[in-house]
């Protein structure tokens, strides 16, 4: 599946109201917002207007049916609808690591040249090249939770517990525990304290191991 910014569009509700200081990039490219570039959909006009905002409170339960069919349906979870929603997007993510690995294999290590500089000068300012966590090993091995059951390096710890996603590079000793959650937007806290919680054993003996 190919995900076009310029095909997409992006709408953030909160409370019932759109909001445009948060906008979303897929591959550094801005996806623009129903405010840009409007869209229609289920025969009406989305387009973030006043008219748009008065439309949707007119929904006196829009909101938290929005809620029960994104987050809580139990015939969406019994037919795989969140599983399937999930794993397109960590695949999203695995593909955008995977062409990050692939670009760090060809990039020359950093140079440390030593500038000379001339007596009552100023040292100019060396210009700082941006660099990610993918830059600092060219030996990256990326572990998915897709098709079939991910088995966490038994080398670094023993656990049955399955990140979505583990990547880990043993030249550097380094290794990266990615747990993909998508709650409803007044859960977001809730769910990242409980999936720190979830692994805050395993990344205290992956500690232990040196890692």
């Amino acid at each position: 599946m190919i995900f076009k910014p310029a095909k997409s569009r992006s709408l953030v509700l909160r409370k019932g109201r759109v909001e445009d200081k948060y906008r979303f990039h897929l591959d550094g490219v801005l996806i623009p917002s129903v405010s840009e570039k409007p869209v229609k959909s289920l025969g009406k006009i989305f387009d973030g207007t006043q008219s748009m905002h008065t439309e949707l409170k007119s929904y006196q339960q829009w909101t938290s049916s929005l809620e029960h069919i994104l987050s809580c349906c139990p015939k969406a979870l019994g037919e795989g609808r969140y599983a399937w929603h999930h794993d397109q997007v960590l695949k999203a993510v695995a593909d955008t690591i995977c062409t990050g690995i692939q670009r760090s294999k060809h990039q020359l290590p950093a140079r440390h040249n030593i500038t000379f500089v001339r007596a009552g000068e100023k040292p100019q300012a060396e210009r700082k090249v941006s660099t990610g966590l993918l830059a600092l090993a060219s030996d990256w091995q990326l572990k998915v939770d897709l098709g079939r059951q991910l088995k966490f390096p038994e080398h670094i710890a023993k656990t049955s517990l399955r990140p979505d996603l583990v990547l880990t590079s043993v030249s550097t000793k380094q290794i990266v525990l990615l747990e993909l959650i998508v709650p409803w937007e007044d859960r977001i806290e809730e769910a990242h304290e409980r999936k720190k919680a979830k692994y805050l054993e395993l990344v205290g003996a992956c500690r232990e191991s040196g890692w």
